[in-house]
């Protein structure tokens, strides 16, 4: 994806090969690649704030609340929705019963080691 996003946007080389066209005819086209990515991948992750897909927040810990005092209860709910979910699974291996203990202790440790020294990534603005 970064290498297409350079070849489009910046040195109109793909792995190697001159990308070529008439001027306004290639821009023309490589808007319409662009444009068709963003849509392709709005579709294929258009429920991403949804459901169970949105649980995977639980695993960025940059959208953690920025201390464990701030937010005690954070993720107990997306944890229940994965739980729910693969229930009958998780069933076969996991006791169930120490799911909700182990979560805080485990967020405990998480923010004593992590969330505080955690450093933003810088994202390249140019997308």
């Amino acid at each position: 994806m970064r290498r297409l996003q350079a070849a489009l946007t910046v040195r109109d080389k793909y792995q190697g090969e001159q990308l070529q066209g008439q001027s306004a005819a290639y821009e023309a086209q490589k808007r319409k690649v662009l444009d068709n990515l963003v849509s392709s991948l709005d579709k294929r992750f258009a429920d991403i704030d949804k459901g169970l897909l949105s649980c995977t927040r639980i695993a960025n810990l940059q959208s953690w609340p920025p201390t464990f005092e701030d937010a005690p209860d954070f993720g107990n709910d997306m944890l229940a929705q994965v739980v729910d979910h693969f229930n009958n699974h998780l069933q076969q291996s996991v006791d169930l019963a120490v799911m909700d203990a182990e979560w805080t202790s485990l967020k405990h440790d998480l923010y004593e080691k992590y969330v505080h020294h955690y450093e933003q990534i810088e994202i390249d603005s140019k997308w």
